[in-house]
């Protein structure tokens, strides 16, 4: 292997890189599609209140209605009254009794009128309220959607730079092969190691086996051996191992 690490650095640096780019865009993601169902329960609440203003400006113009038919009724029975009296004292429709008739026909008409003008008003101010509702509605269905769009955009972009950072990693296992790794190159790879400490190592120890040959002779066989666990380095399904000073290509 070539003395100069450069390229060794540049590919770990790429490889870190595009995993912490990875990372900050799955944060995105999530902090988005936090958003976007903030703002589609927003919304909801929008529509609801829209709602309510549509209903309560039908209850103010059936009130107002029924009030007005109300009035209609009692300036029927007053001017029937009056009517009743009028006939009663044997006076004819003329003169003060025109007079008074046509007084309390203005004074209905004006009560009715009033009634109709303060039914307008709060209808109107429902529905007033009703569209700014909606308004808000639509605004937060639209950011709600550009929240859940971007989100969508982290998400790939995170599954590129993961993507990214596993194709980087190969080119380290090719790069590093089966030979031996200098300090420098140790050192270089230390930051994408994902196990830390000392090796593990294990025992293993064959059985004796005696055979006897003759009278007073015997010949043994035994196998002894012992074998070392080699931390691993593991990141995105690639494996790399380091064994004393052996590289180890992936597997």
């Amino acid at each position: 292997m070539a003395s100069n690490t450069s390229l060794l650095e540049g590919a770990v640096s790429s490889t870190l890189g595009f995993k912490s780019t990875a990372a900050e865009d799955t944060a995105n993601a999530t902090a988005s599609t936090t958003s976007a169902t903030g703002y589609a329960a927003e919304g909801t609440a929008y529509q609801t209140a829209a709602d309510i203003a549509a209903q309560n400006a039908v209850i103010a113009q059936t009130s107002g209605d029924i009030k007005t038919l109300q009035e209609q009724r009692t300036l029927g029975i007053t001017v029937g009254e009056q009517k009743a009296q009028v006939a009663a004292s044997g006076f004819g429709a003329s003169g003060s009794n025109l007079s008074l008739l046509r007084s309390s026909y203005q004074q209905g008409a004006l009560t009715q009128q009033l009634t109709a003008t303060q039914t307008a008003l709060t209808k109107g101010g429902y529905l007033e309220e009703e569209a700014a509702s909606l308004a808000e509605k639509k605004a937060t269905d639209v950011t709600s959607t550009a929240a859940t769009n971007a989100a969508t955009g982290y998400t790939k972009a995170s599954t590129t730079a993961t993507a990214n950072a596993a194709n980087e990693t190969a080119a380290i296992n090719n790069y590093v092969g089966t030979g031996t790794l200098t300090a420098d190159e140790s050192l270089i790879l230390a930051p994408l190691n994902s196990t830390v400490g000392t090796p593990t190592t294990g025992t293993t120890t064959g059985t004796t086996a005696t055979t006897v040959k003759d009278a007073g002779t015997t010949a043994t066989s035994s196998t002894t051996g012992t074998t070392t666990a080699a931390p691993l380095s593991t990141y995105n399904g690639l494996t790399w191992g380091v064994s004393g000073n052996s590289k180890l290509a992936h597997f």
